[in-house]
């Protein structure tokens, strides 16, 4: 299959949606979210709503712990995974206050503000 992007660090993934009566591929285009602020010149952010569906775990890990530290302000987090003491942990690390909500049966909110933050 052709890649629709070419960058060299541009991630790709193929989604197989099922419309009635017929099958498509669509291709989707992944970037990090410090890539995509870099690319639109955004050098921080007020609020981040994060509802990923259970995949929280690849985005609230080391390799992204400065651009959290320094470029996030406030966070609202829909959690699906029993992750949520590692992301607690991870914001608590990084500057943050945390609240969670309805942290029962791996599912609930989570919210923090980083303490730390200077525009």
């Amino acid at each position: 299959m052709k890649r629709p992007c070419k960058a060299s660090t541009c991630l790709t993934s193929t989604i197989r949606v099922t419309w009635p009566n017929q099958l498509s591929t669509t291709f989707a285009v992944l970037r990090t979210v410090s890539d995509f602020l870099q690319k639109n010149q955004i050098e921080h952010i007020d609020f981040l709503k994060v509802d990923c569906e259970g995949s929280e775990v690849f985005i609230f890990i080391e390799d992204n712990a400065a651009f959290f530290r320094t470029q996030v302000h406030k966070i609202a987090l829909e959690f699906h995974n029993e992750k949520k003491d590692d992301i607690t942990r991870f914001l608590r690390e990084a500057g943050y206050e945390v609240y969670v909500e309805n942290g029962q049966n791996h599912m609930g909110m989570l919210y923090g503000q980083n303490v730390n933050f200077k525009k």
